[in-house]
């Protein structure tokens, strides 16, 4: 427990003593940095991306700034305001995704960068909405359902449960999540840290461990889709494995590497992160 760090701070890292405060800012430390290779990598290999890069680094950098402060505050026992911070940062990593996959929409969703009472959005849609699946949809979901079956296709996956479909799984982390903003979540005052750490390991772990799940999954996908990539390939990745000699890795050697970060910076370290990072998200289905 301890002062809350301040905005500028974000990024420098804690030295805590506790079991649980390590792990959750450590979870919050790997969300933030694969979060941000995920949108410089969809720069290099989506061209459709482009138009969106602005808002998109706006957007995230403003998520991780919400993710920070849940953080924060969750280590402080302040864990309903924590969830409606990591509400907020979820909806936002969603959101970018889909700006990247649609950059009309992100033209479309100006953003205002000091709040009054005459400013209101242009355009509103709620993650609830982008969630929608089944026959009236939204775009988002029914591309992001059928491209979840072809994922268990190509990786020979039968009898996986409805309810860990990847939009079945967002759906219950936003629900879980809302709860620290509608109230329904009421949780007793916490009286020590160790209680606070308690609630950490039981309870906001696992949430946000399974919110970055999702997310990281959608991601995933997304960019299995922007390639040429062959069945054994996505196994590959699966495992962790993906081969530099691989039609995959020809692919991204063609990329611009120019602007990247130093994590993402070649072919060889594109096919690093896209290893571990697959291989995490995909083995969890």
């Amino acid at each position: 427990m301890g002062t809350i760090r301040a905005i500028w701070q974000i990024s420098e890292a804690l030295d805590l003593k506790l079991e649980s405060e390590l792990k959750l800012h450590i979870l919050e430390r790997r969300i933030a940095e694969e979060l941000e290779s995920f949108s410089e990598l969809s720069r290099l290999l989506c061209d459709s991306a482009v138009a969106a890069q602005i808002s998109i680094s706006q957007l995230y950098s403003n998520a991780e700034n919400d993710l920070v402060a849940g953080c924060e505050l969750a280590r402080n026992g302040y864990f309903k305001q924590a969830y409606a911070l990591w509400r907020s940062w979820f909806e936002q990593a969603v959101f970018g995704l889909f700006f990247v996959e649609s950059p009309i929409h992100s033209h479309a969703w100006s953003g205002v960068d000091s709040l009054t009472l005459e400013n209101g959005p242009d355009y509103r849609l709620m993650l609830h909405q982008l969630l929608a699946n089944g026959r009236d949809g939204h775009p988002f979901a029914v591309v992001f359902g059928d491209r979840f079956q072809q994922i268990l296709i190509a990786l020979k996956l039968s009898n996986v449960p409805k309810k860990r479909y990847v939009l079945n799984r967002a759906e219950r982390v936003l629900t879980a999540l809302s709860q620290g903003v509608h109230g329904t979540y009421r949780p007793k005052r916490v009286a020590s840290p160790d209680q606070a750490c308690e609630i950490i390991e039981s309870e906001s772990l696992p949430v946000l461990k399974e919110a970055f799940a999702v997310v990281g999954l959608l991601w995933c996908m997304h960019f299995i889709s922007s390639l040429t990539i062959s069945e054994q390939e996505i196994v590959d990745l699966r495992a962790g494995n993906l081969s530099l000699d691989s039609g995959v890795s020809l692919q991204i050697g063609d990329c611009d590497f120019s602007g990247v970060s130093s994590s993402i910076a070649s072919a060889e370290k594109v096919v690093q992160f896209m290893n571990k990072s697959f291989s995490d998200h995909f083995g969890a289905i």
